[in-house]
């Protein structure tokens, strides 16, 4: 998803699952605001394969900005603004451009 605006939800924003047996989900976000969503801004669940990559991205206002769980990753390529959400500001990890 790139230059775009993800807002007001009822629940989450953006969210990476693989609750169908097997699946692989991979998902890059790149110059999109996040943000006034009454659940997680950005959410990735379900398995390991279960991976959002988030860049040059503003996640604000929202009432978790960042949540991963059961081993999902939620990654950043170190160029985003995480503001002003009442919890959840702190990516899996790290993937650094080359």
């Amino acid at each position: 998803m790139d230059d775009s605006l993800v807002s007001g939800n009822n629940t989450h924003g953006v969210v990476v699952d693989t609750s169908s047996a097997g699946s692989t989900v991979n998902m890059t976000i790149a110059g999109t605001q996040v943000s006034g969503n009454f659940g997680s801004g950005l959410r990735a669940q379900s398995s390991t394969r279960a991976i959002l990559r988030v860049g040059n991205s503003m996640i604000t206002a929202n009432a978790t900005g960042i949540s991963a769980s059961n081993g999902a990753q939620i990654r950043s390529f170190g160029d985003n603004q995480v503001v002003g959400n009442s919890a959840g500001a702190t990516f899996s990890g790290l993937d650094l451009l080359k």
